[in-house]
């Protein structure tokens, strides 16, 4: 895990695939314990039952946590609606929420999110001047400079990168990952056993929030 308080006290330098059977029978998760409440809940416009992965590109716990959890989202059932939410804790770093709604437009998520990803956790590319140093990044992976710029700078993405900060603010995110479930709880891997028993917890949230809403 992450903390805002921690990851705003660092130097600009500093700057598998889980079987069904993880969250087929959830266990009874303990408020305080394996999550907390959202207090006042966030409202929920979605027909399901809504569950978000908070992660920031400059979070090595969340770089360990997204090949657990991605592969285990492609098997939810169809009730849930999963979604990866990207967090920058300041201006400074807003530029990689940019980036990760960039590649979504762009259709490169599934090719270049780990890449980049890992080039920001392990320092493998510089990243001092952002906006600049990420377009080479991307350009270096076979994105059309001209190309990148358009998604990086369009208004779509920047609203989108708007409204992931209003998220996770509105959620009470102070550290990463955290993961959302229906405007109502949060959970994440630093509070449970282990990254795969945190599935089992937010499949268990799930179900209550479902049961809740009555679908």
């Amino acid at each position: 895990m992450i903390s805002r308080r921690n990851f705003l006290s660092l130097s600009a330098a500093s700057l598998a695939s889980v079987p069904f059977s993880a969250w087929a029978s959830p266990s009874d998760p303990v408020e305080g314990k394996e999550y907390t409440v959202v207090r006042p809940a966030v409202p929920m416009k979605e027909k399901k039952v809504e569950v978000v992965c908070f992660f920031a590109y400059t979070c090595p716990h969340c770089f360990r946590f997204d090949p657990v959890i991605e592969p285990w989202s492609k098997k939810l059932p169809s009730w849930i609606n999963f979604r990866f939410s990207p967090v920058a804790w300041d201006q400074r770093t807003e530029p990689f929420v940019r980036v990760y709604y960039a590649l979504q437009s762009l259709g490169m998520l599934p090719k270049l999110h780990r890449k980049f990803f890992e080039s920001v956790v392990y320092q493998a590319h510089k990243y001092e001047n952002l906006d600049a140093d990420i377009a080479d990044f991307m350009v270096k992976s076979g994105i059309p400079a001209e190309k990148w710029k358009a998604a990086y700078s369009s208004f779509g993405v920047a609203n989108q990168t708007r409204a992931a900060g209003r998220l996770w603010q509105a959620y009470g995110i102070d550290a990463t990952p955290m993961v959302g479930i229906d405007g109502k709880y949060l959970t994440g891997p630093h509070m449970t056993t282990s990254r795969e028993n945190d599935l089992t917890i937010i499949m268990a949230l799930a179900q209550k929030a479902k049961k809740a809403r009555g679908i």
